[in-house]
């Protein structure tokens, strides 16, 4: 990756983090959490299942992601 690249990761993990640990964006993570994270991602058939679990992962990862202090 080049260095245009990786600054644009930083910018977007700093702004992520912060906007996260605001008052809104605690809100809009718990909001996360209960709607993808805590449920069930099992569907009708392996088609609506596997859109789920994308999702879940998606979430999950932003979360993680929002989490993390960045330490590049």
């Amino acid at each position: 990756m080049n260095d245009h690249g990786m600054e644009d990761i930083k910018k977007f993990r700093t702004a992520l983090h912060r906007l996260m640990a605001s008052d809104d964006g605690k809100i809009v993570a718990e909001g996360l959490n209960r709607m993808y994270v805590e449920q069930s991602a099992l569907g009708d058939n392996e088609l609506q299942t596997a859109y789920r679990l994308g999702q879940k992962e998606f979430v999950q990862g932003i979360l993680a992601d929002a989490a993390k202090e960045l330490t590049f």
